[in-house]
């Protein structure tokens, strides 16, 4: 979509001129993620990344459980309180 030349200006004034972030850009190497349908027991704790859709989310005390869908596939992950994630962020 071609933006006016006035709007560009507009923008750049307020945002800034700076180009867009673009993900296909950074080094796949850098990261992969891991579908959700090839989990398995193997992962138990591992660090991956998810590329997912938030299907539900619910807190309880400190704990926050979200449960992530791609495709047909879910999985459910538990976030929790700590030094780095304060409770207003769950």
């Amino acid at each position: 979509m071609m933006l006016p030349r006035i709007l560009k200006r507009k923008l750049a004034r307020i945002c800034g001129d700076r180009p867009l972030i673009r993900s296909e850009k950074l080094p796949e190497a850098a990261r992969k993620f891991t579908a959700i349908g090839e989990i398995n027991d193997s992962f138990d704790s591992k660090e991956v990344l998810l590329r997912a859709r938030l299907h539900n989310s619910r807190g309880k005390g400190n704990l926050c459980f979200i449960v992530l869908r791609e495709r047909f596939n879910t999985i459910q992950a538990v976030l929790s309180k700590n030094e780095f994630v304060n409770k207003a962020m769950l």
